[in-house]
């Protein structure tokens, strides 16, 4: 989450934290005990503050999207050895995996 809403969910969650009964320890409490805030309601209020819910989602999504996997980058910087050839005075080779 980027700043400034780091700090204030944090802030949210230790508020939630202190509450008394189970039920109340809602990140985002209802207008009835032991409810959550409903995501219609969330994303009217994000709205009324100038925050497009789905628009961000997408961006992040897209972001996310974009950026390969920590799997997928070893393996592109793996690398095989070749063996040298009985009989002849070459080296053996490393050669890069191909991605």
């Amino acid at each position: 989450m980027p700043p400034p809403f780091d700090g204030h969910l944090r802030t949210l969650h230790a508020e939630a934290m202190e509450r008394d009964t189970a039920a109340e320890h809602w990140l985002f409490p209802g207008r009835f005990p032991a409810k959550h805030l409903s995501s219609s309601r969330l994303t009217g209020r994000l709205r009324l503050l100038g925050v497009r819910p789905r628009t961000a989602r997408n961006i992040a999504l897209i972001e996310l999207a974009s950026e390969p996997p920590a799997s997928s980058s070893a393996a592109c910087s793996a690398s095989t050895r070749t063996p040298p050839t009985p009989g002849t005075a070459s080296p053996a080779r490393t050669t890069p995996t191909p991605c």
